[in-house]
Parts: C-alpha cells; sequence; structure tokens
C-alpha cells in the first residue's frame, strides 16, 4: 500500500501488485480545501497525515475511511509532514 496526494485536494490510497505492475485505488480522502502537497505515514501505519496550501494538517486512520483530527490556524502553508512517535 501507498498513498499520494494531488492538487485536486485529495489523498488516495493504492494497493500495488509487483506481480502484474497494476496499481489499485482503494480510498480516497477529501476535506482538505486547496491543494494538498505533503503526506507521511507514522512508523506502525496506523495513521497518515496530510497537509497542504489550506493551512490545515489533518490525521486520518490509516485506511482513511475517519478523518480523526483537524488542527486549523498554522499560519503557512504545509510543505512537509515527519512523523517522530
Amino acid at each position: 500500500m501507498f498513498s499520494s496526494v494531488s492538487h485536486d485536494q485529495t489523498v488516495m490510497l493504492w494497493k500495488m501488485d509487483l506481480d502484474t505492475c497494476s496499481i489499485e485505488c482503494v480510498n480516497i480522502g477529501r476535506g482538505h480545501e486547496r491543494s494538498i502537497e505533503c503526506v507521511d505515514v507514522d512508523k506502525n501505519s496506523s495513521f497518515l497525515a496530510t497537509g497542504g496550501w489550506d493551512n490545515m494538517l489533518k490525521i486520518w486512520s490509516a485506511s482513511m475511511r475517519y478523518l480523526l483530527c483537524e488542527f486549523k490556524g498554522i499560519r503557512f502553508l504545509i510543505l512537509i509532514i515527519i512523523f517522530r512517535f
């Protein structure tokens, strides 16, 4: 599994098959108001974080079925996220 973010304000979770060199989108997360620039997954693969031009940091369940938390009030766009815990 891997994730991607886009200027269309979505984060996508993908399943890949290396035997057939194919990928399949398994979930799409929506909720950002502007382009998403970055994504990271915590070391236990429990959480996914996204950030971008809307100055919001969003924490999702790893399956992206749930938006768990939204941090507003960040003054500038978010270009990188690194989980440390």
